[in-house]
């Protein structure tokens, strides 16, 4: 119940203050704003309720949040570092991996077509959900200067890339970005590494929980060399 009551007033939040209180109706009076987000509170619970119906079980909702992970999951690192990257890109990368992970779990057999493994429909979200933001990423004008310099100031990404349109630091410039890139690599191992290996001693399976320990412990270290 915590959980659910979080991601509530979470999804509220989003809702009041990311869209309806910059674009819908600026400058209310907090009452106003407490209102609406009830208002939505009770909306998001609708939503919720329905898809639970849909769904057959929790695996199914796991795949969900799966396909939106994979499809989002490039343009939120490649954020980073490429400066062409705007909101539009984001948005339109959130909510095309989001279809795509309804489609499969809820329209794809229901029309008639040959049920795909799990791994395929990731693949494809991945393709599709990162060619639409491409696109959307080129049909629409970038972040202005003034936002992209005040990103770069707080953030300090490496690369050369930020150079054509903000004023960077020379150090930053030397700095080349596979390093992060392979630290994030070996984070995400290291991460499941732990995950899965605590599991498998925890099932008794002592030799692969090692070896994945072990799998996290050189990432780590890895981590702290680079």
């Amino acid at each position: 119940m915590s959980t659910i009551s979080t991601h509530l007033n979470w999804g509220a939040s989003y809702v009041v203050d990311d869209v309806y209180r910059r674009f819908i109706r600026v400058g209310a009076i907090d009452q106003h704003y407490v209102a609406v987000a009830r208002l939505i509170t009770i909306g998001l619970i609708v939503l919720a309720s329905v898809l639970s119906l849909w769904l057959s079980s929790s695996l199914q909702g796991f795949q969900i949040l799966l396909q939106i992970g994979a499809g989002t999951g490039l343009i939120f690192l490649l954020r980073w570092f490429w400066w062409r990257i705007n909101a539009w890109s984001e948005i339109s990368a959130m909510v095309v991996s989001f279809g795509i992970a309804i489609y499969f779990q809820f329209f794809h057999s229901a029309l008639g077509f040959d049920r795909i493994s799990s791994s395929s429909q990731l693949v494809s979200g991945v393709l599709i959900t990162s060619s639409v933001w491409l696109l959307v990423t080129y049909l629409t004008p970038p972040t202005d200067q003034a936002t992209l310099q005040k990103y770069y100031d707080k953030i300090h990404p490496a690369g050369k890339s930020w150079g054509r349109v903000v004023e960077t630091d020379a150090l930053a410039e030397e700095e080349s970005f596979l390093p992060g890139i392979l630290c994030w690599f070996l984070g995400v191992a290291g991460t499941y590494s732990v995950l899965f290996g605590v599991g498998y001693l925890l099932y008794g399976n002592v030799i692969p929980g090692l070896l994945l320990l072990l799998v996290s412990l050189i990432s780590a270290f890895s981590i702290m060399k680079l």
